[in-house]
């Protein structure tokens, strides 16, 4: 099963906590160039079937799960939405893939240190800069050895 909202601007929703019923079948969430907004839910974890997720050019916000993790597919798209911030227990648990790209979002704060040491954020594809004007996480290690590809 594929979920694809594509281009529909005047679209306004959320994503339900309910994602769960289509856990055994859902192969693609690709929602983007939408109006939906609001929180991820962190059920969207348990979908172990995904093999592709983008989630881009919409107007979600608040904290990414760190549930989303779970989710093995390898990047997950994030990019051009109103996240303020991520929730770092992806970098320091055993989450699997951390292959994150959330470039152009209003992070704030800064990155803990624990997660710069971490070997999973030394050792995964992540991406968050450039950020919005005006926004940014204060620390994010940007000389040339480590700006995101």
């Amino acid at each position: 099963r594929i979920m694809s909202i594509i281009n529909c601007p005047r679209l306004i929703d959320k994503i339900s906590p309910k994602i769960t019923q289509w856990k055994n079948t859902l192969e693609e969430l690709s929602i983007s160039r939408t109006s939906f907004y609001g929180e991820i839910p962190k059920e969207i974890g348990e979908c172990q079937l995904v093999k592709y997720v983008d989630l881009t050019w919409n107007k979600f916000s608040g904290t990414i799960p760190a549930e989303i993790g779970k989710i093995p597919c390898f990047p997950i798209h994030l990019n051009h939405n109103e996240f303020t911030g991520i929730d770092w227990s992806i970098y320091t648990e055993k989450y699997g893939n951390t292959g994150i790209t959330a470039a152009y979002n209003n992070f704030i704060g800064e990155i803990p240190q624990e997660v710069l040491d971490s070997e999973q954020w030394n050792n995964s594809y992540h991406s968050f800069y450039p950020f919005n004007e005006g926004y940014g996480f204060t620390n994010y290690p940007l000389d040339e050895n480590q700006l995101p590809k």
